[in-house]
């Protein structure tokens, strides 16, 4: 197999940059592009560290289908069998972000993060883990470099080494917390900082700009999106809007306004943390009952039903479902409900579902966007048809996710159905992924040199 083009022109990049980020769309080949820059620059010792599922699967795969000759080792298995692995003087080591703890040694020539935001909050210890890792190249890769806003470049640039000389212990990686708070109070105000609401909406701060924060580091970024490079079929995606019954939206509005719920089991009162979060469950029909972690549903879900007579009335045609839930109780709703209809449904949690999926004895692939939203192609089975039955607040999860059908290899045209409820919280996220889906469009724009505003186009059609 051959390298295109702009795949050709990634590996360069990388090969002169041994501090740098690899930002280009879900599906553009950016493993086969560092599997090669490391082979050119004569590697001998490399560490991958990628999402669990992505480390057990994607990149060995990829290596043999680009028929890379150096050894791979996976570290999978149980702790003893872990220890073993790590031992392994193999030329390319795969681990999870989780497993970064484990290691004996972190000297390697090369450090390849896969799924760079990861790495975002540096006040997490995988943040601090990245940092002991003593090598002089290190690469971020990723599909969506700025997953919730600006706000989360700093950690995602510190790892790598790029906002200052990366430290090579662990311990001296808590000067960056410091310096992220300064960063961040230089550059941005939260927008909910006397609201008392539990999460945060920041902005630039006037005279700065997404262009002025990113002029200092542009040259160590390579961007490239999907549209401008592949000729994949289009995408459209079918907003689903649903209106909770009389039941169901005095519960929402009794929740919302008396900061608790009624159920037919118990009251369960809510707390400002859990408040916007216990609102999107109460969508779905239930609520979690923060004493024992179950769902005590409500004795309705109409937007489910109806999400379940979708995905049936799809696969009665002849159709594969990708279906993506927000909620363990959602899921378990939805598979009980169509496996009563004779649907075959599978899941990351069921072995060798991606073989049920890609030989089509597998109806829907119900998942989480957690789960199956990174590095997994899901398009070779044939299916077309991807559904929300309900939505993340991640920027990433939601692009990774809705990226699964819609990349290289693809044949048919990609629909994607997004339901939400009517006047909740559900409809607040759906415009706040189109907001920061804008602002990583910027970002692309000035990164890509000599990119003209008036030439952009968004990937999707929204119907």
């Amino acid at each position: 197999m051959r390298l295109e083009e702009y795949q050709r022109r990634a590996v360069q990049f990388l090969t002169q940059h041994p501090r740098a980020v690899l930002s280009m769309d879900m599906g553009l080949g950016k493993t086969a592009v560092t599997i090669e820059a490391l082979s050119r620059l004569g590697v001998a010792r490399a560490l991958i560290v990628a999402p669990k599922r992505v480390a057990l699967t994607v990149w060995r795969q990829e290596a043999e289908k680009w028929n890379d000759p150096h050894t791979w080792t996976v570290i999978e298995g149980t702790p003893s069998q872990r220890a073993a692995l790590w031992k392994k003087k193999t030329a390319r080591t795969v681990c999870s972000y989780e497993q970064l703890k484990e290691a004996p040694t972190l000297d390697y020539e090369a450090v390849v993060f896969d799924e760079l935001t990861r790495l975002k909050h540096v006040t997490s210890k995988r943040f601090l883990y990245a940092l002991g890792i003593r090598t002089a190249i290190r690469w971020g890769l990723t599909g969506t470099l700025l997953p919730n806003g600006a706000v989360d470049l700093f950690g995602q640039l510190a790892a790598l080494g790029i906002y200052a000389a990366t430290p090579h212990t662990a311990r001296r990686g808590k000067i960056y917390i410091p310096e992220f708070f300064r960063w961040r109070a230089t550059y941005f105000e939260d927008l909910n900082a006397f609201s008392a609401l539990p999460f945060h909406r920041w902005r630039i701060l006037p005279p700065h700009t997404l262009e002025s924060i990113l002029k200092p580091v542009r040259g160590q970024i390579f961007t490239l999106r999907a549209e401008d490079y592949t000729h994949l079929p289009p995408m459209r995606v079918f907003h689903c809007p649903h209106t909770l019954s009389d039941k169901e939206a005095a519960r929402y509005l009794d929740a919302k306004t008396l900061l608790r719920v009624e159920t037919d089991e118990r009251v369960v009162a809510l707390n400002d943390k859990s408040t916007f979060q216990k609102l999107q469950t109460l969508c779905s029909g239930f609520i979690y009952d923060p004493a024992t972690c179950c769902p005590l549903w409500s004795g309705a879900s109409s937007k489910l039903e109806a999400v379940a007579d979708t995905v049936s009335s799809m696969v009665g045609e002849g159709e594969q479902v990708l279906l993506f839930y927000a909620f363990r109780a959602e899921a378990t709703y939805l598979r009980a409900r169509l496996e009563k209809e004779g649907v075959v449904v599978r899941g990351p949690e069921d072995k060798d579902f991606l073989t049920a999926w890609n030989d089509r004895v597998a109806d829907v692939l119900l998942a989480h966007p957690a789960s199956c939203g990174h590095g997994l192609n899901l398009q070779h089975s044939g299916c077309r048809l991807l559904v929300w039955a309900s939505l993340t607040f991640d920027l990433e999860l939601w692009l990774q996710a809705s990226a699964r059908l819609h990349r290289r290899g693809q044949t048919a045209p990609v629909d994607m159905y997004v339901f939400y409820a009517r006047g909740t919280v559900e409809e607040y996220a759906l415009s706040a992924l189109q907001k920061k889906s804008t602002l990583l469009t910027v970002f692309c724009v000035f990164i890509v040199i000599g990119r003209n505003f008036g030439q952009f186009h968004f990937p999707v059609t929204f119907v």
